[in-house]
C-alpha cells in the first residue's frame, strides 16, 4: 500500500493512481482524482451534490444505516460529537448517520465511484476513541480495495471488456495493446469502458487531461475456459454427417476358428500315431 499526503492544490497536478482512495479533510475540491473519495469535515456550500449547511452544536446521534457496507459490524452508541455541519443529501437512503435534526454522514456516490461525506471534524468528537471508528475506516478501505480489484486492478479474461477508473474530467483515453493499433476510447464520470480484449497480454491505457496518467490492464488467456462453437465448412460437415462404415468382423473370427480346428486335428493325429513301447522289447 502506497500512502501519500498532498495538499488540495496538488490534487490537480500530481499523478494520483486512478484507483486510489482519496481522503480530503476540510475541503471539497471540484475535481478529485482517484477512485473512492472520503471527505471529512466538509466545508459549507455544495459538495458532490450534497448541500452542507451551517454548524450545529452538540448534535445527538440517533440512527445509522447498518446495512451500508461502510457501517458494517459497528455501533455508534456512546459517540459524542461537539460540533458538526448539517448535510442535506439528495435521494432517499443517502443519509448514513443521522441526528435528531439533520444528517451527519452522507452518501454522495456516483456511478462507478463511492463518495462519503462526514460533516464534522473527527477531532471534535470522541469517535476516534471508539472501536467503531477503526471499523469505519477499515470498511471504507476494504470497499475501495474491492472496487479496485473489480476494475483495472485485477486481470481481465480474454474476450471480455474492462472498466478503467480515470480522473474526473477525463473525456477520452488512448488504448494500445498486443496486435491492437492505438485508438481513442471515450470516458465519462471517471470511467472508461474498453472493448473486448481479444488477445492475451498487457494493454496500456493513457490520458492527458486533467493531468497525465496511465493504467496497465492484463488480459489472461488461461482463464478463458468458455465453450466456443466450432465452425465447419460444407465439405467437412457433409463428411461428418455421413455414417461411419461398419466393419464386418465375421471373416476374421472365422479364420481364427479354422486355425484352432486345424491345430486340434493335428494334435489328435499326433496322439493316435505316437509310437508305443512294449515292456521288455522294442516297439512293434
Amino acid at each position: 500500500m502506497d500512502l501519500r499526503r498532498l495538499t488540495p492544490g496538488q490534487l490537480a497536478s500530481v499523478n494520483v493512481d486512478p484507483d486510489a482512495l482519496v481522503i480530503v479533510e476540510g475541503a471539497c475540491p471540484t475535481d478529485v482524482p482517484g477512485g473512492d473519495v472520503l471527505i471529512v469535515a466538509a466545508p459549507g456550500g455544495s459538495c458532490f451534490g450534497v448541500d452542507v449547511g451551517p454548524a450545529i452544536d452538540d448534535p445527538q446521534l440517533t440512527s445509522w444505516d447498518s446495512a451500508d457496507p461502510r457501517l458494517r459490524f459497528l455501533t455508534l452508541d456512546g459517540v459524542h460529537v461537539a460540533r458538526s455541519r448539517g448535510l442535506r443529501p439528495r435521494g432517499a437512503g443517502a443519509g448514513l448517520v443521522r441526528s435528531s435534526s439533520t444528517t451527519l454522514v452522507a452518501d454522495a456516490s456516483i456511478p462507478g465511484r463511492t463518495i462519503t461525506l462526514v460533516g464534522f471534524d473527527v477531532g471534535e468528537s470522541d469517535w476516534p476513541l471508539k472501536a467503531s471508528f477503526v471499523l469505519f475506516v477499515r470498511n471504507v478501505v476494504e470497499l475501495a480495495r474491492t472496487h479496485r480489484l473489480s476494475g483495472s486492478g485485477g486481470p481481465v479474461r480474454t474476450g471480455d471488456s474492462a472498466r478503467v477508473h480515470v480522473p474526473a474530467g477525463t473525456t477520452r483515453v488512448t488504448l494500445a495493446g498486443p496486435g491492437l493499433p492505438e485508438r481513442e476510447i471515450p470516458a465519462k464520470d471517471g470511467l472508461a469502458t474498453l472493448p473486448p480484449l481479444q488477445r492475451a497480454g498487457l494493454y496500456h491505457v493513457a490520458w492527458n487531461e486533467p493531468h497525465i496518467g496511465s493504467a496497465l490492464i492484463a488480459a489472461n488467456l488461461t482463464s478463458d475456459v468458455r465453450p466456443r462453437k466450432i465452425a465447419l465448412d460444407s465439405a467437412a460437415s457433409s463428411a461428418a454427417a455421413r455414417p461411419a462404415p461398419s466393419i464386418d468382423t465375421r471373416d476374421e473370427w472365422m479364420r481364427w476358428l479354422v486355425a484352432l480346428a486345424a491345430l486340434a486335428l493335428a494334435l489328435d493325429v499326433a496322439w493316435v500315431t505316437r509310437k508305443r513301447r512294449v515292456p521288455g522289447g522294442e516297439a512293434s
